[in-house]
């Protein structure tokens, strides 16, 4: 796999299906923007005390060209799904995409531009 790439499991044992995942979400990533410096993955468990009920934490750090970064890192929120490092990984995959659409998308030019307000009046003709 990519040298690019650190998955670190915290509190939890590496599995070959985790870091499949991982590695094929990596992908997806480098299909976006193929100049990714790093990507930081880190797993962690729920505590050792309360492992059932309490959702995966998953984190990813990127780096991009020119000074670029990407971090997803979201509070650890009360969803069933989250339970499952799968789906946690897929949630956190999908926003870092997002993100690095728009961190592409504002590297390239491509920015959504506001227009003011007009003063005229609608009803006039």
């Amino acid at each position: 796999m990519d040298d690019a790439l650190d998955i670190v499991f915290e509190g939890v044992d590496p599995t070959q299906s985790v870091t499949t995942q991982v590695e094929t979400e990596y992908l997806r990533l480098k299909e976006l923007h193929d100049h990714i410096t790093f990507c930081r993955v880190v797993l962690k468990a729920p505590g050792h005390k309360h492992r059932h009920g309490v959702p995966y934490e998953v984190a990813i750090h990127l780096g991009l060209g020119g000074g670029h970064e990407i971090n997803v890192s979201h509070a650890a929120k009360r969803n069933p799904n989250h339970e499952d490092a799968h789906f946690a990984i897929r949630e956190h995959f999908r926003a870092a995409r997002r993100q690095l659409r728009d961190v592409v998308d504002k590297m390239h030019g491509k920015v959504k531009k506001h227009h003011p307000p007009s003063n005229e009046d609608p009803t006039t003709p």
